[in-house]
């Protein structure tokens, strides 16, 4: 049932990203909703999980664009894979922090799809993909800030409360 509900989630993301996005560009620039959500289940689940939902969800914003075929499968499934590996840790980062990583994520999202393109076709100049990149990581900093704040919060709670239920359990 679980599984069933993170899909649905998923595929309204990317339908989302596909038709709503594009009204809230800035310079020709939208956020990236799938990586917001991708990065979010890494840090919920385990970097397997994370990766292979990353890939999928991926793949159908692939298929519903229209562009290159793999580029987002590749890029998605890698972000979902290192935030999975980041999730053990991320969540006693700071949110300034993980806003941080997100910025830093998102530009080497985007440099890796440039070098995709460039590798398979020629492709826009590397300083449009410098500045796109940017502003993408703005863009996604922003949307990521209003989306993580109230998950982390959620899960440190869920965490500690685990915590002192095993102190408890300790102690007795």
């Amino acid at each position: 049932m679980k599984k069933l509900l993170l899909l649905t989630i998923g595929l309204m993301i990317v339908s989302l990203q596909s038709s709503l996005a594009n009204n809230i560009t800035l310079w020709d620039v939208k956020p990236d909703l799938i990586f917001i959500f991708v990065y979010a289940l890494g840090l919920i689940y385990n970097e397997e999980k994370a990766m292979l939902m990353g890939a999928g969800l991926g793949f159908v914003s692939d298929v519903l664009s229209g562009g290159p075929l793999g580029l987002n499968l590749l890029t998605k499934g890698i972000t979902g894979f290192a935030s999975g590996l980041l999730g053990k840790r991320a969540i006693n980062m700071r949110l300034s922090l993980q806003i941080l990583v997100i910025f830093f994520i998102t530009i080497i999202e985007v440099l890796a799809q440039a070098m995709l393109i460039g590798l398979f076709s020629r492709g826009a100049a590397p300083a449009i993909w410098i500045k796109a990149g940017f502003l993408q990581a703005l863009y996604n900093s922003l949307f990521a800030f209003l989306f993580l704040w109230p998950l982390i919060k959620r899960l440190k709670r869920e965490r500690e409360w685990a915590g002192s239920l095993k102190e408890s359990i300790h102690i007795r």
